[in-house]
């Protein structure tokens, strides 16, 4: 999800799905537009995630390959188990202004996306880039080894939940080892590795999404991707306060040799000792309605009974594997 929901701004007019209620528009990204809705049978409330809506046309075909987009991040995800990815839950037949279309029920991240808070604060501190690069490698450590690659880990695909957790979303591009389709035509701009996809292994190249979620390091830090290495400033010069391991884990990372970047699960070890883990303050770039849900904004210490209540994503970051 790359763009802030607002009341408006967003194309079309609402999806209709049987059995949900529409409550309001989420975001965009360049296919999908994302919104909240309630399953009336239960109050639960979920993320409708409509690809290509809002299009005014649509070309021949186009629907079935969405359908079969939907439904395999479906099937990804029955396989998948991890507290750090964002769950999909069913494919559902919609109803939109430019025409019928189907839609993917998930869980909703009421903290919004990184891109989001960058977008609205700049850039992040040191403590709270390692609580959101120290989750997603571990996810991605996770997905590598159970034979999957992402394949576009961007600032729109990292969410959060209003405890500031981070949230790995958009396992519909995931490819799978020996999947034909390669993941050359993957990814986002600034995000993806720019060495040559390795043709022999195009089904499953897990480097490429190191590369990306170091990346996301420099984005968090700086408040653009990283450049060309030939091009690039060391990272010290553009942010002084930089720890000199975190410097080198994400240089090691964004390595033009491939060979030399870390496992997805080493270079998440190399990211959560390099600094302190605190809370992202997401404060900021939430829709209003969701700011009394925050438990990640900063305050002045609590006093009394407040003390004792549950601390914020972050605060401790536990390394897991």
């Amino acid at each position: 999800m790359d763009e802030v929901g607002q009341e408006t701004g967003q194309s079309g007019g609402e999806p209709r799905a049987a059995g949900y209620r529409v409550c309001r528009w989420l975001g965009r990204g360049g296919s999908a537009a994302v919104w909240l809705v309630t399953e009336e049978a239960t109050g639960r409330t979920l993320a409708l995630k409509c690809l290509d809506a809002g299009a005014g046309n649509r070309a021949a075909g186009t629907g079935a390959v969405l359908e079969e987009d939907l439904r395999r991040e479906i099937l990804i995800m029955s396989v998948l188990d991890h507290e750090h990815l964002v769950k999909a839950h069913d494919v559902v037949r919609i109803v939109e202004p430019g025409g019928d279309g189907v839609g993917l029920l998930m869980d909703y991240a009421s903290g919004g996306s990184l891109g989001q808070l960058i977008r609205a604060r700049g850039r992040l501190s040191v403590g709270e880039t390692v609580t959101v690069l120290t989750p997603v490698a571990q996810v991605l450590g996770y997905l590598h080894g159970r034979g999957f690659t992402h394949s576009d880990v961007s600032p729109g695909n990292v969410l959060f939940s209003a405890h500031g957790k981070p949230l790995l979303a958009d396992l519909g591009v995931a490819r799978m080892v020996g999947d034909p389709s390669g993941a050359a035509d993957l990814g986002t701009d600034g995000f993806t590795d720019p060495a040559p996809v390795d043709a022999v292994r195009a089904g499953l190249q897990p480097e490429r999404d190191v590369y990306a979620v170091a990346a996301l390091g420099w984005y968090c830090l700086t408040g653009a991707p990283p450049l060309p290495a030939a091009d690039r400033p060391p990272l010290s010069v553009l942010v002084p306060e930089v720890p000199a391991e975190l410097a080198a884990a994400l240089e090691a990372g964004l390595s033009e040799d491939r060979r030399q970047r870390p496992a997805a699960p080493e270079l998440a070890t190399a990211i959560y000792r390099s600094a302190r883990a605190t809370p992202v303050d997401l404060s900021s770039s939430v829709h209003a309605t969701v700011l009394p849900e925050l438990l990640t904004r900063r305050q002045g210490p609590p006093s009394g009974p407040r003390r004792d209540r549950v601390r914020a994503w972050g605060g401790a970051c536990p390394l897991r594997r």
